[in-house]
């Protein structure tokens, strides 16, 4: 019976001896919070992006109510850096992309009065348009005239976006609806708008927001 119990403790302690440096080695490859979360204060020192862990109530702001909990997420921080580094260095570019065309859209700008004519409309309309932009559908309403032999805009009345909720990659919210800027480019034929939000990557570990800008152009002729 001794040499039985001598024998089984000899089993279990050459197997704990084995497992342990395996058992080491895949919570290290595993990961955990605290390691995603040192991803993302790498990406955002490198790129200048503002990954964080969403809370509850913005989930559901973006209505997903079935994304992966981080802490309970098994894939590897190493992983998990490998996908979002590109997402983080695309943010960078059109974040910063967008602030360099509404910088130099400033040429083609018009200054004043908002398209103010001597002469008479034959057509004076209020234009309601929509086009798709990244992770949402952007609106925007206007009044437009022909008096001068084109349209143009002559007075903005509001614009906003709403989330893409089919989207299953990125979404984009305003965190305030009066967050936008705009101004009239060649000759009132355009308004150019510059919205202000967050973008929500869905991810390995989940959805990751990031403050994102954008612009789009609207056309006084579009019908």
């Amino acid at each position: 019976m001794l040499k039985k119990i001598l024998s089984l403790c000899l089993c279990l302690c050459c197997l704990m001896l084995f497992s342990g440096p395996a058992f080491a080695a895949t919570t290290e490859e595993t990961g955990n919070l605290q390691a995603y979360q040192s991803v993302l204060d790498k990406l955002n020192e490198e790129y200048g992006t503002t990954f964080h862990f969403p809370t509850e109530e913005e989930l559901l702001a973006v209505g997903v109510t079935n994304t992966i909990d981080p802490r309970t997420a098994t894939v590897s921080a190493t992983e998990f850096e490998k996908q979002l580094r590109p997402i983080a260095e695309r943010i960078s570019q059109a974040n910063a992309e967008a602030e360099r065309e509404w910088e130099e859209s400033s040429d083609r700008a018009v200054t004043g009065m908002e398209g103010a004519s001597t002469k008479a409309a034959s057509v004076r309309i209020q234009k309601q348009l929509e086009q798709t932009i990244e992770g949402a559908v952007a609106y925007f309403s206007a009044y437009a005239e022909d008096s001068a032999g084109y349209w143009r805009w002559t007075s903005f009345t509001k614009t906003y976006t709403t989330i893409d909720y089919d989207n299953d990659e990125v979404r984009f919210t305003m965190d305030d609806p009066d967050n936008y800027s705009y101004k009239y480019l060649d000759a009132y034929r355009t308004c150019e708008v510059k919205y202000t939000g967050i973008l929500y990557s869905n991810t390995l570990v989940g959805w990751i927001p990031s403050d994102y800008t954008q612009t789009a152009e609207w056309y006084a002729s579009s019908t």
